[in-house]
């Protein structure tokens, strides 16, 4: 029994730490880049956080497989409403976003240089994405047609497809459109 005490403790000690989300980049997956991201996109719109929809609802208790049959996400957030000001790409079709989401009280800027090659602070504290959103802000969303249709800004993990924005001149919102406009 100690003999197999030993040896669990000594896979232990060399086995490599996860991370609450990683990404797998090898040579059959490349790290998506901001050139990529903005191709992909279907839609790319300015949006303003203008309210919460649905607070996070923790009286629901987990539901039987399958997974997907169960938004997590909105269990743990909730749902923005996000107003659309500007379309640079695609087509919303309609003039507001409803989001998994939160609002919170303070910025998130991304401190990256432009082009970005990750998401915003919040965004890495294990979720794979931010879900953060302040009143009255404006943020660049790239976004991606679900499988139940619906556009999500939620659809590359650790990549910057739901930034908040400086203003008219951010860095950021100027890249996105010089590429959408070259293609």
């Amino acid at each position: 029994m100690v003999r197999y005490a030993l040896m669990l403790c000594a896979c232990l000690l060399v086995a490599r730490t996860g991370s609450p989300c990683s990404l797998v980049i090898d040579d059959s997956h490349p790290r998506p880049t901001a050139r990529s991201l903005v191709h992909d996109a279907d839609v790319i719109v300015v949006a303003t956080a203008v309210r919460t929809i649905d607070l996070p609802d923790r009286s629901k208790t987990f539901p039987p497989l399958p997974p997907n049959a169960f938004d997590m996400d909105g269990f743990v957030n909730g749902t923005v409403e996000l107003r659309i000001d500007e379309t640079i790409k695609g087509d919303a079709g309609a003039l507001a976003l409803h989001l998994t989401g939160r609002l919170v009280d303070a910025d998130d800027f991304n401190p990256l240089p432009v082009p970005y090659g990750s998401v915003r602070p919040t965004g890495l504290s294990g979720a794979c994405f931010t879900y953060d959103y302040r009143v009255g802000s404006t943020y660049l969303l790239l976004l991606k047609q679900s499988r139940t249709g619906a556009l999500t800004p939620y659809w590359a993990a650790l990549q910057p497809v739901n930034e908040q924005l400086r203003g008219d001149g951010d860095p950021w919102l100027l890249w996105v459109r010089e590429e959408v406009a070259a293609k």
